[in-house]
């Protein structure tokens, strides 16, 4: 309150403030259209509800009811981590000659690098997700699911390889002419 009566009483004793305040600059000008919540306070510094504005209390009210988006667990983003490196293992390991669940353990961070990846990756999707939040239960099911599909066909080709090792497809011995 100190302050305020400060400024009014700075505009009465100034007329050059008055002046610059009343000006047709647009800055000046988009100042004083934009909507404002002034919130009177007591001496104490608490806000003094008794002299605000019932519109303005409604407002305050029902902003403050909107939803805080859940942050994001770091487990989520581990299992994201885990899913991306299983993919990788399973279409691009086999491009260089490895078996996928020999590339796995190479392309999974380290345990310490992951859980830094965890809680790195929730600060950040937490801050720009809005309702991701509110889907962690279905992004850790797809994650699953997409990881244990991709462990089940690598153990198919892994299975494949040991069948053909034991029983190689016969060769052709015949001259052919």
């Amino acid at each position: 309150m100190a302050k305020r009566r400060n400024l009014e009483a700075d505009l009465m004793d100034n007329p050059n403030l008055q002046n610059d305040l009343t000006s047709e600059s647009p800055i000046k000008q988009d100042r004083r259209k934009r909507p404002r919540i002034v919130i009177p306070l007591q001496e104490d510094g608490t806000p003094d509800i008794s002299k605000i504005d019932s519109a303005v209390l409604d407002a305050l009210r029902s902003s403050a009811k909107e939803e805080i988006p859940e942050p994001i667990d770091p487990e989520v983003i581990k299992m994201a981590v885990s899913m991306i490196a299983n993919i990788e293992a399973a279409i691009v390991a086999p491009r260089f000659g490895i078996p996928s669940e020999q590339a796995l353990p190479l392309i999974l961070p380290p345990k310490p690098i992951a859980d830094q990846i965890g809680i790195a990756g929730s600060k950040v999707l937490s801050k720009y997700s809005g309702v991701m939040g509110k889907y962690q239960d279905e992004i850790i099911l797809g994650a699953l699911l997409v990881s244990w599909q991709i462990s089940v066909l690598n153990n198919l080709r892994a299975a494949r390889r040991e069948m053909e090792a034991k029983n190689p497809p016969e060769v052709l011995t015949e001259k052919v002419e």
